[in-house]
């Protein structure tokens, strides 16, 4: 009978813990997946301004002729 309190006082450092890492590794995913996001809307604006460069090209090219 002396051991049936162990477990509950195991429970109450073990559980906190458990949920302070899963909190934890969530932030960091929310972070990366922010981060990623970040990095595509940049990509994509950086593919835009090659492709109007590269017509701004075109058209002083055919100016030229």
């Amino acid at each position: 009978m002396k051991w049936r309190g162990s477990y509950t006082v195991e429970a109450a450092v073990i559980i906190p813990v458990l949920i302070w890492t899963m909190a934890a590794a969530m932030c960091t995913g929310i972070d990366l997946l922010h981060e990623v996001r970040e990095e595509h809307e940049e990509k994509q604006i950086e593919d835009m301004w090659a492709v109007d460069s590269f017509y701004q090209y075109q058209t002083l090219k055919e100016v030229k002729k």
